[in-house]
């Protein structure tokens, strides 16, 4: 079948998720062997079958490559294929995920998780949260990263009150 890995990713499997909105991204992880073909059409298929067996109505969506989203019990869940892959050597863009998700929860200090809700929030209140095409926003992962690297969410909003573009979030010293 070509799957080695299954994995839950996203704001849910980091406890940074906001009341109301809950998602959660199932992960499953492909061998770098299976042609890009392959993997679309396994994922299509799995990821119906699985909305499907726990109720909800499945929907193909598109992103890098396609992916299937339903609603189970008023959790949004994505079937989302990736490749198991090592840093650097992606082959997709959703082969990064569970690295950002590992990153983040290696990083967020016990407390941080409201602090991300907090900042979340209030960047959906002035509708700059969200990374998809309409909004252009900030994506989750970046409220996190900048909670982790600013310290909270009175501090980013110090920190961004001072912003003059570009602005570059260098958490590792990479280019410092």
């Amino acid at each position: 079948s070509g799957i080695v890995d299954i994995s839950l990713e996203g704001s849910v499997a980091k406890n940074t998720w906001i009341r109301n909105r809950a998602e959660a991204d199932v992960f499953i992880h492909f061998s770098p062997e299976v042609s890009k073909e392959e993997l679309e059409k396994k994922i299509v298929d799995l990821g119906t079958r699985i909305i499907e067996r726990l109720g909800g109505k499945p929907m193909l969506m598109y992103a890098d490559h396609p992916y299937v989203e339903g609603v189970i019990d008023n959790v949004t869940i994505d079937i989302v294929a990736c490749y198991k892959t090592e840093p650097p050597n992606w082959i997709s863009a959703t082969d990064r995920t569970p690295y950002h998700t590992r990153y983040v929860l290696e990083r967020l200090k016990p407390g941080q998780e409201d602090d991300v809700r907090l900042l979340k929030g209030f960047m959906m209140a002035c509708g700059v949260y969200g990374a998809e095409i309409k909004v252009r926003g900030f994506s989750g992962y970046l409220t996190e990263l900048l909670v982790i690297g600013y310290g909270g969410f009175l501090e980013v909003l110090k920190r961004a009150a001072g912003w003059k573009p570009p602005v570059i979030l260098d958490l590792e010293g990479y280019y410092s």
